[in-house]
C-alpha cells in the first residue's frame, strides 16, 4: 500500500480507455486517477479500505492513499492510463458533461423569462464532484476554467461559475448568452 503525499506526485489529466478526462496525478512512471475522496483519519482509511487497498486482482493496478491538506484520495494506477494537455482534458471533460443524462439541459425559467438549453450551476458542480472525483471548491474552480476557455457561459454573460442553484449556464455549442433586455413584441 503506497501513503504519498502532495510534494511526492505531480497533478495532472489522465485518460482512461473509453472513459472522459479525470483528474489526476504522477508518481515516478505511474499515473493515477482519484477514485474517491474522504475526510477521515488515516488510520481509519486503512482499517475500513484495507480490503479495497489490497484487492489489486486486476493486472498492473496499483492503488494508494494520497493525503492532501483537506483530507485523502483513494488513487489507481491502471497500465493504461495515459496523461493528457490539461487544454484537451478540459474540452473533454465539458463534452462529457454535455453529453451526460446526469446533468439536465433544457428550458428553465427565472424571474419572467425563460432561458433555453441551460444547466444549473450547482447541478454542474454535482456532476463534477461525482465524475472527476474533486471537492466542491475544485469543482468551481474548474467550471471557471471552462468559462476562461469560452466551453460554456452564463446565460446572460454576466457571471463567474458558481455553486449556486439560480446560476443559469449554456454550453458553447447550445448557443451565446442571451440579451439582457429584449424588447417585447404583442401580438394581436
Amino acid at each position: 500500500m503506497l501513503i504519498l503525499t502532495t510534494e511526492d506526485v505531480k497533478f495532472c489529466f489522465v485518460k482512461p480507455i473509453n472513459l472522459h478526462s479525470l483528474m489526476g496525478m504522477k508518481y515516478g512512471n505511474w499515473y493515477f486517477y482519484f477514485n474517491d475522496f474522504l475526510n477521515l483519519d488515516l488510520e481509519e482509511i486503512k482499517i475500513k479500505y484495507q480490503q479495497w487497498l489490497d484487492n489489486t486482482e486486476k493486472s498492473g493496478e496499483i492503488r494508494a492513499i494520497l493525503k492532501t491538506k483537506a483530507g485523502f484520495y483513494l488513487c489507481v494506477h491502471l497500465s493504461e492510463l495515459k496523461p493528457i494537455a490539461a487544454s484537451k482534458a478540459i474540452v473533454d471533460i465539458c463534452q462529457a458533461m454535455r453529453n451526460s443524462a446526469d446533468l439536465e439541459v433544457n428550458s428553465r425559467r427565472q424571474k419572467l423569462r425563460i432561458y433555453k438549453k441551460c444547466f444549473v450551476g450547482s447541478e454542474a458542480v454535482n456532476w463534477m464532484v461525482e465524475n472527476l472525483n474533486i471537492s466542491r471548491s475544485e469543482a468551481v474552480k474548474f467550471g471557471r476554467k471552462c468559462l476562461e476557455k469560452n466551453l460554456f457561459a452564463h446565460v446572460l454573460g454576466e457571471n463567474d461559475f458558481e455553486d449556486n442553484e439560480t446560476q443559469l449556464y449554456r454550453f458553447q455549442e447550445d448557443g451565446q448568452p442571451d440579451r439582457k433586455y429584449q424588447s417585447f413584441v404583442l401580438s394581436s
